[in-house]
């Protein structure tokens, strides 16, 4: 009876244009974040969260061990979000990736590089550089369901692959300094993990 309930289960599905869909993400952790959903099927993998006035976002999936050359699907993504009257400034490029690993703790180091930044209309912003003060800003975005704050976001990416050591560890962003005061750079937990979710064809 299981068996038959299943099968009609999983045709009906199939008639509707859904399949189910298992994927693996690396979960990131942090007091008084949030995970968003960046598309679809997106398990919720982007971690946003509020550090000393500014937002950060961050995003990671790691290549595997043997890596197929011409692999390019490893990378991580960093976001600063500046509101109007306060100032951000990374103090290097460097983040740091502590593994945890049956024979102790392995470090891998990656090189930050900017990538993108809003609004397009930001002075000076083509001569930005990761280690540049940030300048804030604040928007108001109006829509059907209400108006938003839109702050000036610094998008900054890592480009070589970082190759996974483990299920398990933590990420260490560099030292951020706002408002002219230095703060240890954030540390993100994070772990492996498997989502189910259900896709429509053409997803």
């Amino acid at each position: 009876m299981y068996k038959t309930s299943t099968l009609a289960t999983a045709a009906c599905l199939l008639l509707i244009g859904c399949v189910p869909v298992t994927t693996s993400y690396f979960r990131l952790e942090h007091e008084g974040g949030t995970r968003e959903r960046q598309g679809c099927g997106d398990p919720g993998a982007t971690l946003r969260f509020p550090f000393h006035g500014v937002t950060v976002t961050l995003w990671a999936r790691f290549s595997p061990t043997f890596q197929v050359e011409g692999d390019s699907s490893s990378s991580l993504y960093l976001s600063v979000h500046v509101p109007e009257r306060y100032s951000a400034q990374l103090a290097t490029n460097t983040i740091r990736i502590l593994w945890s690993t049956p024979d102790g703790p392995v470090e891998t180091t990656a090189s930050l590089r900017i990538w993108s930044f809003l609004p397009r209309s930001l002075s000076d912003g083509e001569k930005l550089s990761v280690t540049s003060m940030l300048a804030g800003g604040t928007t108001i975005k109006k829509g059907l369901l209400g108006s938003a704050e839109i702050h000036n976001s610094y998008y900054f990416r890592v480009q070589e692959p970082i190759v996974q050591q483990s299920a398990v560890g933590k990420i260490i962003l560099p030292v951020l300094r706002i408002d002219g005061v230095d703060y240890e750079g954030p540390t993100v937990p994070f772990s492996l993990a498997r989502s189910l979710y259900i896709s429509t064809l053409g997803c």
